[in-house]
């Protein structure tokens, strides 16, 4: 119990960086494509400087308000990774254990301006 505990918290953790990473990343770009693009990209960057080797990862960016240009529009991504608990808890232990988390990142109003 006290290995899954460990490994909640821990994925749990990396989870909140990758989402927090893919919505940033997201947030920065021109438009729905290539934010769709380097959310993902940056959720499994960040999973992976954490150490997680998910089984199964899912990262969802949506980008549906890069067509609102008013202060406020913002992406919202969600990363769920599944962790193999004889990996990350005790070895030999059977299962899978499923993190999720969800975070939002204003659209930058200002990323016309940038230079690509």
């Amino acid at each position: 119990m006290a290995g899954g505990n460990i490994v909640r918290g821990n994925g749990a953790a990396a989870a909140a960086a990758a989402a927090t990473a893919a919505a940033r990343a997201a947030s920065l770009q021109r438009g729905a494509d290539t934010a769709q693009q380097a959310g993902q990209a940056a959720a499994r960057a960040a999973l992976a400087d954490r150490g997680l080797d998910c089984d199964d990862v899912h990262v969802d960016v949506d980008p549906s308000e890069f067509a609102d240009r008013t202060p406020g529009a913002a992406v919202r991504t969600t990363v769920q990774c599944t962790l193999p608990l004889a990996k990350y808890a005790v070895p030999g232990l059977p299962g899978t254990m499923t993190i999720t988390d969800v975070r939002v990142s204003p659209i930058d109003v200002f990323r016309e301006r940038s230079t690509p």
